[in-house]
């Protein structure tokens, strides 16, 4: 599981920036981190320009909404071309279908809500000495 609760890291959507003047952008971003050291900065975007912008300010997490396999290798590419490497989350269309070409494009994470729909499993947990 990526996240168990919204408690263990600063995440930031595009529906937050839309209250942030561009302007004042990076230095709310940089207050994030200096006033939270010890949690991730998770920032959400849907191009890779955008990417590569909250990288360069810090985010320690770039998740990438709804991107295509191609598009995540070419965001991956074009972070790697900048010296920059956070840790790319994938989310929104990541399926048992798509999966592996998601994880060879480069996710660090994929972000799927199909263990919400998936069927209970019986675990058995034996613990020995």
């Amino acid at each position: 599981m990526h996240r168990l609760g919204l408690s263990e890291t600063l995440l930031v959507f595009p529906e937050h920036r839309a209250f942030i003047a561009e302007a004042v952008f990076p230095l709310r971003m940089a207050q994030l981190k200096q006033n939270c050291p010890e949690k991730k900065l998770v920032v959400e975007v849907t191009n890779t320009e955008d990417a590569l912008l909250v990288a360069r300010l810090g985010a320690d997490v770039v998740q990438l909404e709804k991107l295509l396999p191609t598009e995540l290798r070419e965001c991956k590419a074009a972070l790697d071309s900048a010296g920059l490497h956070p840790i790319l989350a994938v989310a929104g269309g990541v399926t048992i279908a798509n999966v592996v070409d998601y994880a060879s494009a480069g996710a660090d994470l994929l972000v799927s809500s199909a263990p919400y729909f998936s069927r209970p499993m019986d675990v058995k947990v034996v613990i020995s000495t």
